[in-house]
């Protein structure tokens, strides 16, 4: 049988849990901390040349790696210009975080097209990254709790 007995500290248990409502109603901070995690995150994956899952992107064609070598670019994937990468655009929003690209063109990476296979900087239908799902509970199990 279980037993508690929060008599003698039944107010300093209450003081807790109505802190802990308190702070589960405005999570903004902890959205904030996990903003900048995932704007590391997304240089991380950038140069990884990986989804957010950690699987490597496709290969180049040879004739793709040609016309960068032609034209100067970086030969690695997605380093062409870097106006993807320097288009990654991240917001908090009330108990939301929303993050993407606004260079128009990155559809066609994120869903790949007839003649280029999807190499997408952002998570899919898979939902969060194990790793980046550990880090918002752990951020957000802070801000809660240990504040």
């Amino acid at each position: 049988m279980l037993r508690m007995n929060v008599s003698q500290k039944g107010d300093r248990v209450r003081v807790s849990l109505d802190r802990w409502t308190a702070r589960s109603r405005n999570i903004r901070g902890a959205l904030s901390a996990f903003g900048d995690y995932r704007q590391t995150r997304h240089e991380e994956i950038f140069d990884k040349q990986c989804d957010p899952y950690g699987k490597k992107h496709a290969a180049l064609k040879p004739a793709t790696l040609r016309r960068k070598r032609q034209l100067g670019y970086d030969r690695r994937i997605l380093h062409a210009t870097l106006k993807l990468r320097g288009s990654f655009d991240l917001k908090v929003r009330g108990r939301s975080v929303d993050w993407g690209y606004t260079q128009p063109y990155a559809i066609y990476h994120v869903r790949g097209t007839a003649k280029m296979p999807k190499r997408s900087p952002l998570e899919d239908s898979r939902g969060l990254a194990p790793q980046d799902a550990r880090k918002l509970k752990q951020d957000l199990k802070r801000w809660i709790f240990d504040k």
